[in-house]
């Protein structure tokens, strides 16, 4: 039995139990140093060890030492742990228990002053001193904690945008409660401090408008505190004061900024005139302080002053430029005048200078529109005003820097030279300022300056010099590049060779913090830049010094973006596209190149910034070498993007596009519900859409892809089993491992029997993760619904039954996260605790109490009010584990006498692209030749993407369009639908070369399954139809339309009048005059020939079709249609071609714009020639097209009566039978009966006088 420390005696340093207290907490300590030391951290074993001590030593001694001993070693220890920033330990076993030990209110759910008393000071604040201070101590560290541990996440999540907002209404609550207590002034200044900490967090985060009113409180509260307003804390006050001031103006509410700094300054002077009203001498500290916080506000006052002392006065020129500037005495203008009149020396003005254009930059973009011309004239006279300050010297033999900054200096920073009221500037805000020069695009004055300032700073060997002249030579060759003609786009400039070697020191290079906008545009550009450079060499050749260029431009940039890794989905999936396109490069370059050159260089070395790179100098196995280690940088890169952007609902777990057909959501519930008032919280700016996260997981699959064919072609020094530890459990990894050896292999020997086995085993290997993705979702779903149910069984049992199995929620290629699921013991659970290991075998597949060996695991993870999240980091890629939790009560005893259930092995991968790789797997075995499983796979496709309803058994064929799955493609990527697009035409293509070859049909015959099977290929160009508005191109329907063209051409050789052909070819005319613009422009020479004969055919059918079918006004529709296609088709191609419109038949015309034009007059009546009633049919006997046009075109009546002129001429029959065949089509039956009778009588009657003309006479 423990005894009591009063057992001893008196509680002093010789007591037994204080000193073994003591001697454990410094042990403690001790251990937790060492570990803080270590790179590990909370990776180290002994981390968890050192918990596991914390919290035995506080159950150990909790009832043996006098509360407020033990309480006061409690926050001793927590703030040890928050300098050795362990901030959770801090949090959870420190600061938070003391809190639970006064009250069992969370400290983020304080309401008002009265809950705040009532929970933490329940007998006033008149209580003991030292427990106050304690209470104090606590409360401002789980602040501070919390504060950190939102800073630890790349994102501000709209999670953690509520949790520092809870926290500022916290510090709000104790400043309002302390102010009326002067004693506790301090307290005041320390929450005000955590306060503007907090907010410019904020502001950095564009949060600006949440964070003011807590600025403006933090101000207002010192302003009303005695003790704290004296000169002393002045600067502090003034920082405040700024703080409000530039969230003003990131809110663009200017006016109330300005405001408030003259209020501001008014407040200082009040101040300085109280002080020497009560007899206190201004030293010069003093007074520098006044000064100092003067020049400052004056600063936020000028900042809109400037822009709104111009008056709106009609002038007859405005400046535009810098030389618009008269070159006169200072103050020349408005803008100089109000200089003049708020700062004392040159530096505070071009302090001020600084400021405006900073802020001009920001909120008055050079847009057109009448009032920004004024904007724009103060922005020319500021910088005006600058250049003026710069080149100004105080003596005249000053030499330190000549031409045009004899005012610049190195000794001080520029306030120091402000508050001396010198009439110098410092280098940094001389570099800042050209740099502002750039930014309002005064390119010819940033060029000048920039030249002479890194001339000037080559002589200079600080660091600080060094970062701000590569800064500056980053954006001096940027702007030079920008400046390049159009006619240099054809190859890589010298000038954008200097852009990406300075872009590579400025980055990997400098130490210092990076201008992230800076880099990031100068990025974009470059990689556009590329992008265009390739895309027009690939329209001619690609000679192979623009190959090199090409190839260590984009070495060097992915080294850059590798290395510079902001927060952002576009520069996610710019690096991917970068490293795609430098694989093809480098796959091009390979055919140059032999295969082993006599060094064989590291391929870290092999591409460096300052050496050219010689393709003749490389081998083939450098450049896969290369390749696999740009590609492996880069697949980290896009892991580290994927986590920052796992959604944390529960919906990166799975391939929710995958899981659609099994009628899955794509979401998991959380088992916690959240707050009411999170969900009033504004959306975090750093959230991503899921399609921008498929798009990256798709990337990061296909860079899997070229990874492994870069290995394939190092086969002879990788051996298989190195290979195989790339992919490990991950079964999609390894399908796409023997994909690319099938392809390889096929490459080499298209004959090989291999081929077939392993695309085989891919597909069996996909089916398979396929079937595991479903049981991980299903035990996910099972465990909490389970879990649920158990709600009730915990009331019956006498003993608490383990915690089920935690839920999974996140996970990526080195991390799982988990919640634990709903649990109902009757014992209260204070902590979880997730164990772990991985599984190498079926056998150990169990998680233990001593599985705390991966990072994450064995912490002691406290039941909040929020989400218990339980991460595990450091996990081995594509390897499996296992985990189970262990929940604790308040006093660390286990709940149900043992760790819970053990889930079921995981994959540690991001959510397998299962859909994508089957598209893949479609690609690969058409392209090997491998046709039936090229359609098992694009079957499976079609099965998730469509809802093909089972056709009835009727002896009558109708057509039916498949329906898409609206769910499906929308948790699908753009790459997976144009993946799906592209299987649609595989499958068809692979169905005609079996079955439905032109030649085939028509050697059978019009068999009806033929027809049926080529009309249920229609409809799957139908369905690909309705997927373009799912594209980005419309016009990729233009090649549905052409496959539907080459199904029907046999129907329409053979005019079988089918309605399902009707159907499907009107829906082509209507996607052929929907994409009319890129038809007219896009198609051309042949092509666009081909493509209105194409027309024309289609056109003459469906006429021809519906005017059997009884349909005239349709028919007439359709030809008038048709027409119209091909005449605007046929005129934008002479256009192009410049040639004039032909619209009729003209002699002088040339032969081939002849005959269009006689295609057009035989589609469209109105565009043929004219015949009147007198016309006789006799003059054009001897020229048959214009025979054929008169019967078709004269009155039908009046044709009859001029055939019969013909009755003793050899085409009487064949012009007979046209005028019946007309009438037919026109529904003249009553004209067809009559002529009927009059006709075979005639015929009779010339065969029993002429018994050879019927022989003589054809068809």
């Amino acid at each position: 039995m423990d005894l009591p420390a009063s057992y001893y005696g008196k509680l002093d340093k010789s007591n037994p139990v204080v000193i073994s207290f003591v001697r454990e907490i410094n042990s403690f300590i001790a251990a937790m140093k060492k570990i803080a030391s270590s790179p590990t951290r909370e990776d180290n074993p002994g981390y968890v060890k050192g918990i596991k001590i914390l919290v035995g030593v506080w159950k150990k001694y909790k009832n043996r030492l006098p509360s407020k001993f033990y309480q006061e070693h409690m926050l001793q220890v927590a703030d040890v742990l928050f300098e050795l920033k362990f901030y959770d330990l801090a949090l959870w076993h420190g600061y938070k228990p003391y809190l639970q030990q006064v009250t069992s209110v969370d400290f983020l759910d304080i309401k008002d002053t009265d809950h705040f008393k009532a929970s933490f000071f329940p007998e006033d604040l008149d209580t003991d001193q030292d427990t106050l201070l304690m209470m104090i101590r606590a409360l401002q560290g789980c602040a501070l904690c919390t504060f950190q541990q939102v800073k630890g996440h790349h994102v501000l999540s709209p999670v953690c945008l509520y949790k520092l907002l809870h926290v500022l209404d916290l510090l709000r609550i104790i400043m309002q409660v302390f102010q009326h207590y002067d004693n506790l002034c301090w307290q005041m200044y320390n929450a005000s401090v955590l306060i503007y900490n907090i907010c410019r967090y904020l502001m950095t985060k564009n949060y600006s408008a949440q964070a003011l009113e807590y600025l403006l409180w933090a101000s207002f509260s010192i302003e009303l505190s005695v003790p704290l307003m004296t000169s002393k804390n002045v600067p502090w006050l003034v920082t405040l004061y700024c703080a409000v001031c530039q969230c003003y103006h990131d809110n663009h509410a200017a006016v109330q900024g300005e405001v408030f700094a003259r209020r501001a300054l008014v407040k200082m002077n009040e101040l300085a005139n109280l002080e020497e009203q009560c007899g206190i001498s201004a030293s010069n500290e003093t007074r520098r302080t006044y000064k100092e916080a003067s020049i400052k506000l004056a600063t936020m006052v000028f900042k809109r002053a400037v822009f709104e002392a111009r008056t709106k006065a009609f002038r007859f020129k405005t400046k535009k430029n810098l030389s618009d500037i008269h070159n006169a005495p200072w103050p020349r203008n408005t803008t100089e005048q109000i200089l003049s009149s708020l700062f004392e020396g040159r530096a505070a003005q071009f302090l001020g200078v600084l400021e405006a254009l900073k802020n001009s930059s920001k909120n008055h973009p050079s847009t057109a529109g009448p009032e920004d011309f004024e904007l724009q004239e103060v922005v020319l006279e500021l910088l005006a005003a600058g250049i003026s300050i710069l080149s100004e010297s105080e003596q005249k033999n000053d030499r330190q820097s000549p031409g045009f900054f004899r005012a610049v200096t190195s000794s001080s920073s520029l306030l120091d030279l402000a508050i001396a009221g010198e009439n110098k500037v410092c280098f940094e805000a001389a570099i800042e300022f050209i740099k502002l020069l750039y930014y309002n695009k005064q390119q010819d004055a940033f060029s000048e300056y920039s030249r002479e300032m890194l001339q000037l700073l080559s002589g200079l060997t600080s660091q600080s010099t060094k970062t701000a002249e590569l800064e500056l030579s980053l954006l001096y060759y940027y702007s030079c590049v920008q400046k390049e003609k159009q006619k240099a786009v054809l190859s890589v400039s010298d000038e954008l060779n200097e852009l990406v070697k300075t872009l590579h020191k400025y980055v990997c290079d400098s130490r210092a913090e990076l201008d992230k906008d800076l880099v990031l545009s100068v990025m974009l550009f470059t990689w556009e830049k590329i992008v265009s450079v390739i895309g027009r060499t690939q329209r001619h050749y690609l000679d192979l010094k623009t190959l090199e260029k090409l190839i260590w431009c984009l070495s060097v940039l992915c080294e850059v973006a590798f290395t510079f890794e902001p927060c952002s989905t576009h520069h996610c999936v710019m690096i991917g596209e970068m490293t795609l396109t430098l694989g093809m490069l480098l796959e091009n370059a390979t055919k140059h190149v032999p295969q082993k050159c006599s060094l064989e260089e590291d391929a870290e070395d092999w591409v460096l910034p300052d050496i050219p790179f010689v393709l003749s100098k490389s081998s083939t196995t450098q450049l896969l070498q290369k390749l696999c280690s740009v590609v492996k940088k880069c697949l980290k890169t896009l892991s580290k993007g994927m986590n920052l952007m796992l959604p944390q609902d529960g919906s990166a777990l799975i391939d929710s596009a995958f899981m659609q057909k099994y009628g899955i959501p794509s979401s998991i519930s959380s088992c916690e519900e959240e707050n009411d008032s999170e969900e009033n919280v504004e959306t975090s700016k750093h959230t991503w859409s899921t399609d921008d996260f498929l798009l990256v997981v798709d990337l990061h699959l296909h860079l899997n892809a070229i990874y492994y064919k870069a290995l394939l072609g190092l086969k002879h020094g990788i051996a298989e089993s190195e290979m195989s530890q790339h992919f490990k459990k991950n079964k999609v990894s390894k399908a796409i491992f023997l994909m690319q050896k099938a392809s390889m292999e096929f490459s080499i020997n298209s004959g090989s029997t291999n081929i077939q086995n392993q695309l085989e085993e891919s597909a069996e290997l996909m089916r398979r993760a396929g079937l595991e993705e479903r049981k991980l979702y299903m035990s996910t779903v099972t465990t909490n619904q389970s879990a649920s149910t158990n709600k009730y069984k915990g009331i019956k049992d006498e003993k608490d039954c383990p915690p089920p199995a935690p839920i999974l929620i996140t996970r990526s290629d080195h991390s799982l996260s988990f919640v634990p699921a709903p649990y109902y013991p009757k014992q209260e659970v204070y902590w979880y605790q997730i164990l772990g290991h991985a599984v190498d075998c079926t056998t150990n597949t169990k998680a233990r109490l001593g599985d705390c060996s991966l990072a994450g695991t064995g912490n002691l993870i406290p039941v909040e009010s929020g989400r218990c999240v339980l991460k595990v980091d450091g996990l081995d890629t594509n390897q499996k584990y296992v985990f189970a939790v262990a929940a604790y009560d308040s006093q660390g005893e286990l709940v149900g006498n043992s760790i819970g259930e053990t889930t079921i092995p995981m994959l540690a991968s991001p959510p397998l692209p299962l859909l994508t790789s089957w598209a893949y797997l479609a690609q690969v075995a058409f392209q090997t030749k491998q046709y039936d499983v090229a359609r098992r796979a694009c079957q499976k496709l079609w099965r998730h993407f469509t809802n093909t309803e089972s056709r009835a058994t009727n002896m009558q064929y109708e057509l039916s369009t498949p329906r898409l799955q609206d769910a499906t493609l929308r948790h699908s990527s753009l790459t997976l639908r144009h993946s799906f697009f592209s299987s649609i035409f595989i499958e068809t293509d692979i169905n005609i070369r079996d079955s439905l070859h032109f030649s085939l049909f028509s050697d059978r015959g019009l068999f009806i399954w033929e027809q049926i099977a080529r009309l249920e290929e229609c409809e799957r160009m139908l369905a690909a139809i309705e997927l373009i508005p799912w594209l980005t191109d419309p016009s990729d329907a233009l090649q549905a339309v052409l496959v539907c063209y080459a199904l029907v051409i046999p129907l329409i050789y053979h005019q079988v009048p089918c309605h399902p052909v009707i159907q499907v070819l009107t829906k082509c005319m209507k996607v052929l005059e929907k994409n009319l613009p890129q038809l007219k422009h896009k198609w051309t020479g042949s092509a666009s020939e081909a493509l209105m004969h194409r027309i024309a055919c289609i056109t003459y059918y469906l006429y021809k079709a519906l005017l059997i079918l009884k349909q005239n006004e349709k028919a007439k529709t359709v030809m008038d249609c048709g027409v119209n296609l091909i005449q605007e088709i046929y005129d934008a191609q002479n256009k192009l071609n410049n040639k004039p419109v032909v619209l009729k038949a003209d002699p002088a015309a040339p032969k081939s714009e002849t005959k269009m034009n006689a295609q057009l007059k035989a589609l469209l009546g109105k565009n043929k020639v004219k015949i009147n009633e007198n016309a006789s049919l006799i003059s054009f006997s001897e020229d048959h097209s214009k025979m054929y046009e008169f019967l078709s075109s004269a009155p039908i009546r009046h044709a009859f009566q001029e055939v019969m002129r013909l009755k003793q001429k050899t085409l009487f029959i064949e012009s007979s039978t046209l005028l019946l065949q007309r009438a037919l089509e026109e529904g003249e039956e009553a004209l067809i009966i009559e002529w009927e009778q009059y006709l075979m009588e005639l015929l009779r009657k010339l065969t029993a006088t002429n018994p050879s003309r019927t022989k003589q006479t054809s068809f």
